[in-house]
């Protein structure tokens, strides 16, 4: 955190108001400055930004478009929970390095499916297995190779498939087993493979290997990606579970978000409710691995208070109450604060507590109007920018 001149101390500041004074002769390029931060107790990203969770915002275009340049997304709530988990799906799905229980067809199946499959999931390639899922044995593969001459829709897939017998495939117990994907990527190069079968020993699809997503892990080396290189997918979900209706349909989509992939949960509400603590609390008992973020506050008094009532399970904090553009918070209820202030105050705060409840990462969420913002942001104790 920068040091804050004794005539600020005290005192309410907003970006406008404020500048740093370089007190150093940098020795690199601009280039070369190391932005990498943390976004949760034990999660780091390459770029200290994240999209707000608003609506025309954060959807699965704008996830994806910053998350392989190292910040995240947050997914908006404002929808249809089914929407919403769809969303979420085409986040996780969108690479990897194994891709797990893939999509499968039947023989019987058409051209007409293989389409199907593209216009739902982005993509053509698709192994033809007995019952047309993953839980049977391999008995060929389809690719867009296979069918871009096809006019007759209607054509069976047994008929143009390449048949199990000339595929080459890789075995799980050598691959996913050992968290070995050099192995997979070696045998594609070898044999000039766009996308490559792993199966278990019972002949079943369990993962593909695709080329397009080993061109996309050299391109963007500093993406923020799970442990299997997919995505991260982060939700937003309603804050204020006073009502057990809210909380029931909170509560759900989170167990379907889970089951989707979901990398963290966002509570998101304009001003702290006091049912957040118990939230958090919830989220962790059912999903401990569950990066889980409360907000909006504003100051170092609510920020204690949250930690003393659930500071062992909070991950981050989203600071920012009134400074956007789009937020009505203090026109209709005449609270909140200039940013840079509360974002100083509440990040001291955390660090006061740091050994008691550990060094929970500062969200700044809101106000900032142009990049030097963001970077007083970071300055005055954040860890990611919103």
């Amino acid at each position: 955190m920068v040091y804050l001149h004794r005539d600020l101390q005290g005192h309410e500041f907003n970006f406008h108001e404020i500048s740093m004074k370089p007190r150093r002769i940098p020795g690199f390029p601009r280039n070369q400055v190391d932005l990498k931060t943390r976004a949760a107790r034990n999660l780091e990203l390459y770029m200290p930004l994240a999209s707000a969770p608003m609506d025309t915002v954060t959807e699965y275009e704008m996830a994806v478009l910053l998350e392989l340049n190292g910040g995240l997304g947050v997914l908006l709530y404002n929808s249809t929970v089914d929407y919403q988990i769809e969303q979420l799906k085409r986040v996780k799905n969108y690479k990897s390095a194994f891709v797990r229980n893939p999509v499968c067809l039947r023989p019987d199946s058409t051209v007409h499916d293989v389409y199907d499959v593209h216009n739902h999931y982005g993509f053509y390639s698709v192994p033809i297995t007995e019952d047309g899922t993953p839980q049977t044995r391999l008995l060929g593969f389809v690719s867009y190779h296979d069918i871009r001459y096809q006019d007759n829709r209607k054509t069976k897939l047994r008929s143009i498939m390449t048949p199990r017998d000339r595929l080459i495939v890789a075995a799980k117990k050598d691959t996913v087993d050992r968290w070995d994907i050099k192995t997979a990527n070696m045998l594609m190069k070898e044999h000039n493979l766009n996308v490559l079968t792993v199966v278990d020993n019972k002949d079943r699809p369990y993962a593909l290997v695709t080329d397009r997503d080993i061109r996309l892990h050299e391109k963007y080396p500093h993406a923020s990606v799970d442990d299997n290189k997919q995505l991260l997918g982060f939700i937003a979900i309603k804050g204020d579970w006073h009502d057990k209706k809210r909380g029931s349909e909170e509560q759900d989509r989170i167990y379907r978000a889970a089951e989707a992939g979901a990398d963290g949960i966002v509570i998101d509400q304009g001003v702290v409710y006091g049912s957040q603590p118990e939230i958090v609390k919830w989220v962790k008992k059912h999903f401990p691995e569950m990066h889980t973020g409360v907000g909006n506050v504003c100051c170092g008094e609510v920020v204690e208070e949250l930690m003393g009532r659930a500071g062992k399970f909070i991950d981050f904090i989203k600071v920012g109450v009134g400074p956007g553009m789009a937020c009505t918070t203090t026109q209709e209820l005449a609270i909140g604060r200039a940013q840079p202030a509360a974002v100083y105050d509440c990040a001291r705060t955390v660090k006061r507590l740091a050994k008691r409840y550990g060094d929970v990462p500062i969200w700044a969420d809101g106000g900032v109007k142009k990049p030097g913002d963001a970077t007083l942001d970071l300055a005055l104790g954040a860890t990611v920018v919103m």
